[in-house]
């Protein structure tokens, strides 16, 4: 990992980092290439409710991505290149 971290990466650390629900989240994504709320629910111990919601703001901040948006239930979520690259920087 580089150590020198740019404006807009340490931009978006800081938003991540202002809800321990998003880094949780964010982590439960490490060493996995797709993963669903409810797996997250269960590798974090956070209620389905708040994985959703902290997965829709991650979404809104460009760093995870839903391969499959057409279905309500069961969807599997990718992190983007922007996501693999922050999750490196978190504690």
């Amino acid at each position: 990992m580089n150590d020198y971290m740019d404006e807009e990466t340490l931009i978006l650390k800081t938003q991540i980092e202002l809800s321990t629900h998003r880094v949780k989240v964010l982590k439960a994504f490490n060493g996995r290439d797709v993963i669903r709320p409810k797996q997250i629910a269960e590798l974090t111990d956070l209620h389905i409710n708040y994985v959703s919601k902290a997965l829709g703001q991650l979404r809104k901040m460009g760093l995870v991505i839903v391969l499959n948006p057409n279905v309500r239930a069961n969807r599997n979520y990718t992190l983007t290149d922007s996501g693999r690259h922050i999750i490196e920087y978190l504690d």
